[in-house]
This record gives C-alpha cells, structure tokens and sequence, in this order.
C-alpha cells in the first residue's frame, strides 16, 4: 500500500479500482468481499488522499440494504414441502442440525446422520440406515426399485457400495469421479451417467459426482454426455460410449436440442458450447411443471462461452451470467433470477444483485441445481409485497430489539406465516446489522487521527524467527509488521481499539508473548550473530524484540490464549461469536482453530488477554505455556546479548548435555549454538560436519522441530506450538539469573533435567558414525528423517506403540539388529538393545496378532507363492522372526554384558575353539581361519564388516585372503552388492 500511495500513477490506478469497487451493488455478498478483502484501504493515509471517495466504499445503510435484499428475493420464496419435511424428519431421527442432499434425478435424496430419505415430488420413495459411521458419501442414487450407496466406511480409506436397507457393504475395484451433471433413469430400470450404466442387478460403478448426459424424450434419439470436461462429447451406443468427433453444437442439433424452447439464434457460430454446464434431459412427471421451463416434454437450458462472457439459453430467455449459472426461473412479483445450486449465489437480473442463503438452518442448504425442478412459489402474495419493500418497513425491522420481535414484525408486513421464510429474512437482517457494524468501525479507522507504532521487522529477520518456530513456509512475512502494529496499537488504547483485518492474525511470533525465556535461549545461542550476520538478519530481530518490549507487546503480562466456543456441524453456526478483531472485556479476539473429528468441529477462538483471569464472558480461558520474563529482565538480556563480543559453546557443556540427553556432540552443537538450515534440515556448511553428522543431525532436527519433547511422554502439559528446539534453548535460561546465560552459557542440568523428564535417561550411547551405519546398513531410508524408526534409538520408551502400521516393525526390527550386531560383548548398551527388541515384540504382538498383514506362508518360500495376498506383502514377514521365537536366544543373550572384550561374529572371541581347530585342520594362520569361518558360518558379511568386527587393517585383510586363495579355499568372483570379491 505504501508503495502505491508513494507513486501518482499507482495512486490513479488505485483510485480508479476505489470507484470501481464503490459502484458495484451493495448487497450482502459484495459487503463480504469488501469487508474481507479491501478493508486493509481504511486507514488514515488512504483517506488523506482519496477522502469522500473512499469513505463511501465503507459506507452503508442498513435500510437500503434490507429493501435491496427483500426486492432482490431469495431462495426460500420457493418451495418443495415433500422435500422440507424429509429434511425435518431425517434431522429429529439424528438428532443433528446438519444435512447432506445428493441428486438422483428427478428425486434427490436427504441424509442427516445415518438416516435417509428419497423423495420424489409429492412423496418419499425410499428410505433406510447407513452405517452407523461413516467418513463420507460420495452419491445416493435410485437404480429402478432400489437405491445404490456409494460410502467410505468408517476408518477405510476406499469406498464401498451398499444397496439402501442393506447392511452389507462391497468393496468396488472401479470407481469415477466426474462432473456434476444430470445422469437419466431409463424405462428398464438402468441408470446411464456419463460413466455408463448402473443396474439394479449389480453393485458395480462407484461414482463421486457422475458427469453431465445429453438426451430428449423422443423415442431412438441419440443420447450424448461429458464426464469431465464439456470439450469432450460422448455418444452412447446403447452399451458403451464412443467419442463423438463432431462438435457440440453438432450434437444439440443431432438430437434436435435446438427446437425445444431457445433461440439457437442467439448462439453465436464461434462461441463454445458448455455441454458439463447446459442440461437437456427429459422431463418427468414430477418436473413437467418445473419453474426452470419444460418445452414438449424436455428440459432444455444451454450455457455457452463467447469472447470471455457466459450466457445462458433458456425457455425464459437468454441472458449474460457467470460462468457457474445453469437456468433461469421468473421471479415471483416480476423479474428473473439466474440459478445454480443453492451453495453459490443466484443472481436478480433486475437488480444485479447476488442472492445467497442466510439462515444456516435453512433446509435449503447444498441443494443440487437439479433440485429446483420440482420447487414452486411458495407464498406469491408474500413475495409481491418484498418486491416493494420500502425504507421505512426495514427501518422498523432494524428498531427492533430481538430475534422474535423482528420474526413479527416480518411476518405482520409479509401478511405471511411461512416459518423457512420469516426465518431466512430474520438471519438476512441478523447478517446485514453485523455488515453495518464493522463498515462503520472502518469508516471509525479510516477517518480517526491515529498514530501508527514505529514498529516492523524485516524480512532477512522474520526468516531467522520463523526458521525457530518451525513455520517459514506457512507465514506472509509481510503480515508480521502489521500484526505487531495492530497489537501495539490495541495495548496502547484498548478502549478506543478498531481493528482493520477482519481476516485472523496470520504471525506465529504472537506465540512468545509472555514466552520470552524462548526468545533470550534463541537469540543467546553464540553462534547466531555470526551466521545471520548478512542483511543485518540477527541485530534487526534484536532491535524488534527490543522495540516490541518498550511498546508492552513483551514483557508485560500480555499474553495468547484460547477460548472453547463449542462443538457444531459448521463454523458458519458460530461466525458471529467473538468475531476476529473484536475486543471483549479488555481482550483482542485475533484468530479461530478448528478441530475436525467427522462431521463435528471443536471451535476455538485465540485471544489477547492483559492477565491470567479465568474468564471472559461465560467462556473458560486456557493459557498457553508460561515461561514468561518481566520486561526489565528480558531488555537487560537483549542488552548483553548486543553488547557481549564473539562467543563459542564450551566443548565441556557440549560433552555434559550429549551424556545426559543422548545426543550426538555435533547435534548438541548445533542446537546450541545457533542454528541454519534449508527447509529439508541440512545445517549450514560453517559447521563443517561429516556425513554421518550431518545426516543423524538432520534425523534429530526433524524429532525436535516437528514434535514437542513429551512425544513419547506421558506427561502432555507442554504446548504443541512451541518446538522442541525451544523448550531447550527455553530450559538453558538460568531461572534466577537470565543474563547469566548469555555470559557464562546455558544451564545444563536443566536442559538435562527436562530431558530426562520427558523422555527418560538415553539407553546407550552411540556415535554418530554408529548411527549412521545402522541405518544404512538396515535399508531405512534417510530421505525421510521424519520415520520414527531412524530417530528413536536411543529413546527408553515407556508404553507400546499403538501403531499397526507393518513397514514401521519390519524397520525397526531392521535397525535394531543392526545396532545389535555392531557392538562388542562387553559392551554396556547391549541390555538397553535387549529392551528394544522385547519392547518391539511386545508391541507387534499387541497390534499385528491376527492382522490382514501377516502371512501363513513358511519361510524361505518364493515371493510368487499364492500365500502373498492382499496386503500379505512379502517384506512384512520379516517382523515373525521376532513375533514367532525366533530371536529369543539372542534376545536373551544380548541382556547379558560379558566380561569378553570384542566382536560375537570374530569367531576369536565367540568361538576360539573352533578356529583351533580350522587351524590344526587346514593348516592355516589363525587370521586366514579367522576369515574362512566368517564367510561360512555368517549372512553375506562384507570385507568392511569383518575388518570392523576383527579390528583389523586392510593389509592384514589382504594377507588372510592371499593364504585361503593360496589354499585353493576360496575363489575371486564378482556379486552385485555382495561388498567384497572373494567366495567360499
């Protein structure tokens, strides 16, 4: 905006998409779209410029809006009572508000919970139970007597088919998921879509939306459809679809589209006909009187494209629209509307302005355009007294107090009883008293003489922030400057406080508003000044924390918080309690989370609150972690931090805090001294890390940066906001002497502590070439660290897992035999290894037993043998060594530290005896039999591998392999992957 305002050009350009915006019709859609996406224009130094211009943008007149909206009309002025009541019955049935309608032309058929109604004109043809649960439904349609589902169970992922009264579902291999269009019942009881035909004999064809069919009633005509694009014609032979090479106007007149009620005159030649949008179909006994226009038996309406304009071709007249309107139907009182289904706006062709649904309740809601063919007028005398609403009826409506008050006075100028009407105009006032408020704090913002706080971040900054928060990618960094000026501005004048954004805060760094010991334990991480030295990145974050403080936005008591609105079967129900912007009891209501579980949402709005009161209103308030400082403590350590030269983390306290948590060194170095990654992890080269270094630093980057430490713990206090990474760098703040930390470095024992606490004391120690080793010795992929497996060695987790997911076993199985192979006799960890491979045990037993994934199939056996079925997958299998015995011996074993030193698989160390005896045999040096054991008695070991295990050289490898080839004991030969070149 600024940049706008600084050029005269722009600022002509701006100014004439203000008068653009100002002529447009005032009407409830367009105030929404103004108010969520032109409101950033009110303010002061817009108004300087433009003045009268830009205040009528925001300004309206609740009047004139109400006799626009009732002139306009609105989809409850039609009626359908067989399809009203199936709704109200479905819904007492579930006890729920919320509805599903799904076209099954010419019936529709209604859902609420599991209950289901079809309904054809003046009757209810069918109706049963669904599952009990469900995820989704996809279609609902009549196949001559019966009725096809097509749902996704409960917990399932694919759909299945079910006949309506029927509990039994069928798995489909063929599903489609086309356009919305009309699909047309035939004589014989079939069904054709546009993907073919559906019989009452079978459960065959899942459809999600079944394209757009092309048809008349007259007897032999050819029948044409689009299944997804209105490009593509298809023309049907009676048992499949062929592509029909001509072009769509072609096929209306092949089928004589043309004569039945439009003018194909009106229809330019080089226009392009929109076959997905156009209905032709034929009209049924129920929609022969259908408001939409049936000529000769058929429903005719033709949408087509012509130098970037839509119209629509229909028995009411042809008229330009937008490219989502499919029909026209008179206006009751004069006039016309344009139509489509009842989730997008209809549009008065008298008045231009675009009608959509208020009353969230309305049984009108998500109706199929299809629907409309069977509504009539429902009270015609209501309608023509809307149709001259004047000023002064809607001013007596608009001095009413309540809902009920304004219900009787409707109801008394309507001379109307009809509750879905009244109900509609009621939630219609209800909307544009909400509209006319917020204008009118716009016009308030734009006109006032405020002072914007001098506050902003740059973006080189936002990037270092938001790379510790865990969000870069998910944040306009624009947004940040403005959101801590909208705060400041708040907390400097509550009071008078108007908000400009009607959108939610979109700044993650509102989250460490009274969190700063995150902030000192980011900022005093030694290594940070340094590496984010460009663009002054590192001193502009210090200054706008230092800034933010001596505003109140740090320090000060003011803090986020959430606040429970409910559960509902839509957010529309609760879109006008607590409403982004607006301040209640002293608090800033600044955004909304969502909770999906079904079809029900947990609602939350998130708030600025001054303190830790309990309440605000009749809601309970729930804080976030608390590490809070006081303003003096955080300014002294943002101070020191800009004050204190060059530092490097001691390599003692990185030695302590790897022996307490686990974690390698280098990692520890990493998270400690400050931070640099790519999105995918890969610390910055000035750490000069090793391959193995850098790869398990990235493994532990994606645990602590995705996750909060208590992942595994069953204490769950902390906040999920906040990542790992900070509630470290949060503990290493001392408590009682913050600025400590930034002179003398980070408190270790409570890094360690809260470590420990959560995740318990590391198993075992290993080295990052350890890890590193293990994993790509095991085939676990390191390209995505996010796997559970390639992260939790070294973690002693306290219950099982509850995963049932095989892959997840089988790798860690993998690992930790790999882990397993690779340490010495004596070698402390073997225990905690043991533990692992019985905890795993356990757990697969819990989860697995008896599942869909494990085969019968013996080991050993072809990976074509019959057995691998379904999921049976092959690779699986491997988690029955340990479900079925097979590693019991081993387990046990590994629980025991030997007073040996060395490797089990040097047979010098496991075996002694026998190498004697190869030695006594065949005559050869203890190395040479050492060598000719390994390759008999062991897995494809390699020549890395024995090295490792024998602690030998490649030179005395090479003599061991001379005397055996020397022997005759062994050949040269190459094997794909075998990693060395000499064989038994």
């Amino acid at each position: 905006l600024d940049v706008f305002l600084s050029y005269e050009g722009a600022r002509i350009i701006l100014g004439k998409k203000i008068d653009e915006l100002v002529g447009r019709t005032e009407d409830i859609f367009n105030n929404n779209k103004i108010i969520e996406d032109w409101s950033f224009l009110a303010v002061p130094k817009v108004y300087d410029i433009y003045g009268e211009r830009v205040k009528k943008l925001f300004t309206r007149n609740a009047d004139e809006l109400l006799a626009t909206a009732l002139h306009a009309g609105t989809i409850a002025e039609l009626t359908w009572p067989a399809y009203e009541q199936a709704v109200a019955r479905v819904r007492s049935k579930s006890k729920k508000t919320d509805f599903s309608v799904f076209d099954s032309f010419p019936a529709v058929a209604v859902v609420s919970g599991s209950y289901v109604e079809v309904v054809d004109g003046d009757v209810t043809i069918a109706s049963g139970e669904l599952p009990a649960r469900y995820e989704n439904i996809h279609s609902i349609l009549t196949v001559g007597d019966k009725v096809q589902v097509y749902l996704t169970p409960h917990n399932q992922s694919d759909g299945h088919l079910m006949w309506l009264g029927d509990s039994q579902t069928y798995s489909i291999d063929e599903h489609r998921w086309g356009s919305e269009g009309a699909s047309l019942p035939l004589s014989d009881g079939t069904r054709l879509t546009a993907f073919g035909l559906l019989r009452p004999t079978e459960l065959k064809l899942g459809l999600c939306n079944f394209g757009n069919v092309i048809a008349i009633n007259k007897e032999n005509s050819p029948i044409f459809a689009s299944a997804y694009n209105e490009d593509e014609l298809m023309l049907w032979d009676g048992t499949d679809y062929k592509k029909w090479e001509g072009t769509a106007r072609e096929a209306l007149e092949k089928i004589g589209a043309f004569s039945y009620g439009v003018d194909i005159l009106e229809i330019p030649e080089e226009s392009k006909i929109m076959t997905g949008l156009s209905t032709i179909i034929p009209a049924f006994p129920t929609t022969k009187h259908s408001l939409l226009g049936a000529v000769q038996g058929n429903h005719v309406y033709i949408q087509y494209e012509y130098n970037d304009d839509y119209y629509i071709v229909s028995p009411h007249g042809n008229y330009k629209c937008d490219s989502n309107f499919q029909g026209a139907i008179p206006k009751p009182g004069g006039g016309i509307w344009l139509v489509c289904n009842s989730s997008s706006p209809w549009k008065d062709t008298e008045t231009e302005v675009k009608i959509t649904l208020q009353d969230k309740d309305s049984p009108f809601q998500n109706l199929p355009f299809a629907a409309f063919h069977q509504f009539h007028y429902r009270d015609e005398h209501a309608s023509k007294l809307m149709r001259v609403y004047t000023h002064d009826q809607a001013r007596q409506v608009f001095d009413a107090v309540t809902d009920n008050e304004v219900y009787s006075i409707f109801s008394h100028q309507l001379r109307s009883g009809d509750e879905i009407l009244l109900n509609e105009l009621v939630a219609t006032q209800r909307t544009i008293r909400v509209q006319v408020a917020k204008f009118q704090e716009l016009v308030k913002q734009l006109t006032q003489s405020a002072v914007v706080p001098d506050i902003c971040i740059s973006e080189p900054a936002a990037n270092l922030l938001y790379l510790y928060l865990d969000k870069r990618s998910y944040d306009y960094l624009h947004l940040a400057s403005r959101d801590a000026q909208i705060i400041a501005s708040f907390i400097v004048d509550p009071d008078n406080f108007s908000a400009l954004f009607s959108n939610e805060f979109d700044s993650e760094w509102v989250k460490l508003m009274h969190n700063e010991r995150f902030i000192i334990g980011m900022l005093g991480s030694p290594f940070l000044p340094q590496l984010y030295k460009k663009d002054n990145a590192f001193t502009d974050l210090v200054d706008f924390f230092r800034t933010a403080t001596k505003l109140g936005i740090f320090g000060c008591g003011w803090r986020r918080a959430s606040i429970d609105i409910g559960t509902y079967e839509s957010v529309e129900y609760v879109a006008d309690i607590l409403p982004h912007g607006s301040v209640v009891e002293g608090c800033l209501v600044l955004d909304s989370e969502y909770d999906w579980n079904g079809n029900k949402c947990s609602i939350s709005r998130i708030i600025l609150t001054p303190d830790g009161r309990e309440k605000v209103g009749e809601y309970t308030v729930k804080y976030n972690q608390d590490v809070s400082m006081n303003a003096e403590d955080f300014l002294a350590c943002l101070d020191a931090i800009s004050e204190t030269s060059s530092r490097t983390l001691n390599e003692d306290v990185i030695k302590e805090i790897s022996r307490g948590t686990g974690l390698i060194p280098a990692t520890v170095r990493y998270v400690f001294s400050g931070m640099k990654h790519d999105n995918d992890y890969t610390p910055s080269g000035s750490y000069k890390f090793t391959t193995a270094e850098e790869a398990v630093t990235k493994i532990y980057l994606h645990f602590l940066a995705g996750k909060c430490l208590d992942h595994f713990s069953e204490n769950n206090n902390d906040d999920q906001q906040f990542t790992g990474i900070l509630q470290l760098l949060a503990h290493a703040v001392p408590q009682t002497d913050p600025v400590s930390y930034i002179q003398q470095g980070p408190d270790t024992a409570a890094i360690i502590s809260y470590w420990q606490e959560k995740l318990g004391k590391p198993g075992m120690h290993i080295t990052a070439d350890m890890h590193y080793k293990v994993l790509v010795d095991s085939h676990v992929t390191l390209h995505s660290p996010w796997y559970r497996p390639v992260y939790e060695i070294i973690f002693n987790r306290p219950e099982l897992d509850p995963s049932s997911w095989p892959p997840f076993y089988k790798d860690s199985l993998a690992i930790y035999l790999h882990l397993a192979q690779n340490l010495e006799l004596n070698d402390p960890g073997r225990p905690f290894v043991a533990h692992k491979l019985t905890w795993l045990r356990e757990s697969a037993e819990k989860n697995l037993k008896n599942s869909e994934y494990l085969a019968t199939v013996p080991f050993g056996s072809s990976f074509t043998d019959p057995g691998f079925t379904g999921d049976k997958h092959p690779d699986v299998q491997a988690i029955r060594l340990l479900m079925d015995g097979y590693l019991d011996a081993y387990i046990a074993d590994l629980s025991i530290v030997h007073d040996v030193a060395g490797c089990p698989w040097d047979p010098m160390v496991s075996a002694p005896g026998v190498v004697n005896q190869v030695v006594t045999h065949l005559k050869i040096s203890h190395d040479a039999a050492r060598y000719y054991l390994q390759m008999l008695g062991l897995m494809y070991p390699t020549d890395a591998d024995i090295r490792r295990w024998n602690n030998w050289d490649a030179a005395t490898q090479q003599a061991a392999i001379a005397e055996l080839a020397d022997r005759g004991l062994i050949v040269e030969g190459h094997r794909a992957r075998a990693g060395r070149s000499w064989f038994l």
